[in-house]
Order: C-alpha cells, then sequence, then structure tokens
C-alpha cells in the first residue's frame, strides 16, 4: 500500500510509521510517509538501538539503509548522516554497500568521499595477486568507498587487486577526479 498516493491512505500510512513498535512494520510502512523529520526521528531510534556486535549491527543496518532506497532523495541523506555518526567501521561498509547496489543519489560523492581518508581494515579478505590466493590482505574502509564510487561513477575506475599501496594510488587518482568534478 506504500505506493498509493491517495491520501487517506498515505495519512494512515504516516500513523503506522508513528505508532508502530515493530521495527519489520516500521521499515514497510517507511515508503508511504513523506515527513523527512519525523523519518530522520523514528530511524534515528532504531539507528540508537542496533546492537554493538559487528555482524548484526552490520546486517540490521544494511536492511534498515536499504528501506531508505524507496525515499525522496533529500529524506534519506541526514538518516545517513547520523547513521555515520561515531564513525564505526561496520556502519561505514554498510552505507558503502547501500551507494553500490541500492541507493543512486546526486549527493554519493558528499558521504562517501570523506570514507577515502579511512585506512582501518574491516571485512573479509581479498588476493593481493589471483594467481596466489594464500597471500590476502583485509579490505579497509576506503577500499569499500571507492568499489561504491566506482560502481556509480564509471569514469572513476578501482579494482581491488594488488597491496594496500597500489589501493592507495587508485585511491589518489579517485580523489582528484573528484576534485576537479567539484
Amino acid at each position: 500500500m506504500s505506493w498509493c498516493k491517495e491520501p487517506a491512505i498515505r495519512s494512515a500510512l504516516e500513523s503506522i510509521f508513528r505508532r508502530t513498535t515493530d521495527r519489520d512494520i516500521l521499515l514497510a510502512a517507511l515508503r508511504g510517509v513523506g515527513d523527512k523529520e519525523l523519518i530522520l526521528d523514528r530511524l534515528g531510534a532504531i539507528i540508537d538501538k542496533l546492537p554493538a556486535d559487528g555482524d548484526r549491527e552490520w546486517l540490521d543496518g544494511l536492511r534498515l539503509l536499504k528501506a531508505l532506497a524507496g525515499q525522496p532523495r533529500d529524506a534519506a541523506k541526514p538518516v545517513i548522516d547520523y547513521f555515520l555518526r561515531g564513525n564505526d567501521p561496520e556502519r561505514c561498509k554498510a552505507v558503502c554497500v547501500i551507494f553500490q547496489e541500492y541507493l543512486d543519489v546526486p549527493w554519493d560523492v558528499d558521504v562517501l568521499g570523506p570514507l577515502l581518508d579511512d585506512r582501518r581494515e574491516f571485512g573479509p579478505t581479498y588476493p593481493v595477486d589471483p594467481g596466489k590466493p594464500e597471500f590476502t590482505l583485509r579490505y579497509r574502509v576506503c577500499d569499500w568507498a571507492a568499489e561504491a564510487l566506482a560502481t556509480r561513477h564509471p569514469e572513476l575506475k578501482f579494482q581491488v587487486t594488488g597491496t594496500h599501496a597500489d589501493l592507495d594510488r587508485q585511491i589518489a587518482v579517485i580523489r582528484d577526479q573528484l576534485k576537479r568534478k567539484k
């Protein structure tokens, strides 16, 4: 029903969104809500209650951000900014994945650009040389951000191959290209 433009249905969905304590129902009603402040308020409360353990927080955060993909572009940004406060690597990765796979907005560089400087390691490993899979390095937040930007902007090139120094050189090129775009 969230796709319906009928005022009575939109009003009922907003009422459900305001009152429900069930996260699944809240996220299902989200598409029918147009009040950006209400969205930030309700989703901010969920963000504050995300579990502290990495895997669970990552999955819950990803699910919450995925629900934002159907929102008006300007409603999603304050929620994503709120989600990233504290700069937790799991949350940074979730935001990168959301931009890479679900969210196509003109302000992606504003969110992902600063993550290009974050060298914290997080996530799985990748083979430095695909021919020698035994030597691996861990992904870093900056690698996730560069991949997401390269997915959304075809003129930006990034491949997760080589050492961290190799990836840093690719990221430096992306940074330079982004500066020139401004």
